[in-house]
């Protein structure tokens, strides 16, 4: 017979007990012909990636994960307007352009992370997150020339192990976040 191990992480401020139980039956009523053993770890802290930081200006983040015909049209116009910005970058889109990564690099915007193959991060587990963050780190850094410090997740996409994993390589985990500013026009 064989044997399935039902692991769940649930924050208690988010999900009442009753729907814990539900699922816990519907794991059971669907392993018929397994034994089931349903482990439930009651979790109140979230750990959570950078979303903000305390500044005068504004950081302008682009994900890089498909095509790159677009990126010296976006590089003129920052470098026009005076403007660095960080670039999070897709390994495997590295790979691919490597020129577009090398001509970001030049201009002084910051070389980014942004998973070696796009996955959704919270449904891969912890060595499969350290090899997406590590290699695209040394994808990155052997065409750029430069160290990799920042990792955002695909999709926006993470959970305690993804924070956790992105900390323990020395990285920074970053989330993107839209502030509108009260700001006063003088006319």
């Amino acid at each position: 017979m064989k044997k399935l191990i039902f692991v769940s992480v649930i924050n208690k401020k988010m999900i009442p007990k009753k729907i814990v139980l539900f699922f816990l039956i519907i794991y059971a009523v669907f392993s018929v012909g397994y034994t089931a053993k349903s482990i439930v770890v009651f979790n109140s802290e979230r750990h959570l990636p950078i979303y903000s930081v305390e500044t005068d200006k504004v950081a302008i983040t682009f994900d890089c994960a498909w095509g790159a015909s677009d990126i010296p049209q976006i590089l003129d116009i920052l470098k026009k307007e005076n403007v660095k910005a960080s670039f999070f970058m897709v390994g495997q889109w590295a790979e691919k352009y490597p020129e577009a990564v090398k001509l970001i690099a030049k201009e002084g915007h910051d070389i980014a992370n942004h998973g070696y193959s796009h996955l959704k991060m919270s449904t891969v587990g912890k060595e499969k997150c350290k090899s997406e963050i590590e290699l695209c780190n040394k994808k990155l850094e052997e065409i750029s020339g430069v160290k990799v410090k920042l990792f955002r997740p695909p999709y926006g996409d993470y959970n305690n192990i993804v924070v956790d994993t992105c900390n323990e390589l020395g990285c920074y985990p970053i989330q993107w976040n839209v502030e509108l500013l009260d700001t006063k026009v003088k006319t």
